[in-house]
């Protein structure tokens, strides 16, 4: 239970920046501190400042996104009725970005094929769009960029 709290906090914290600057970031942190503070300690709120400020520092994340719009936790609906909901989509002016942000690597392979599920779904939308997709995994190390292919 606590590992699904810790991710809930760590994605409120994303979803609550105004953008990826580390101040920014922080006040997400804040904010899921405030929201989530009950179900976790303070270790853990430090360790998703941690995770989270990576993608501050993470110049590859940066460069991707810079110029772009930012929409987070956004809802999007298959032709066939199902319902996903994307961490993070980045619409520039050559490209549409997905980002699914993870704590770990642990389950990569089912983290690919979900972030190809949704690089397909908005294709149905966007047809003649370049769509890449990334699984983003927030270690305490820093943030790693896994881009993601047709198939997953």
């Amino acid at each position: 239970l606590s590992a699904i709290y810790f991710g809930e906090a760590l994605h409120y914290a994303l979803e609550m920046s105004e953008g990826f600057a580390a101040d920014e970031i922080l006040r997400g942190v804040s904010l899921a501190r405030g929201r989530y503070a009950k179900f976790l300690n303070d270790a853990d709120f430090e360790n998703i400042a941690t995770r989270a400020l990576g993608l501050s520092k993470n110049e590859k994340f940066l460069a991707l996104i810079k110029g772009a719009w930012a929409y987070k936790e956004i809802p999007i609906k298959s032709a066939e009725g199902e319902l996903l909901r994307v961490d993070l989509a980045c619409f520039g002016q050559d490209e549409i970005l997905l980002f699914d942000y993870k704590s770990s690597e642990k389950y990569l392979a089912q983290n690919k094929a979900q972030v190809a599920r949704y690089k397909s779904v908005i294709r149905e939308f966007y047809p003649n769009a370049r769509v890449r997709a990334f699984v983003l995994v927030l270690e305490a190390a820093g943030a790693k960029l896994i881009e993601v292919n047709e198939e997953g």
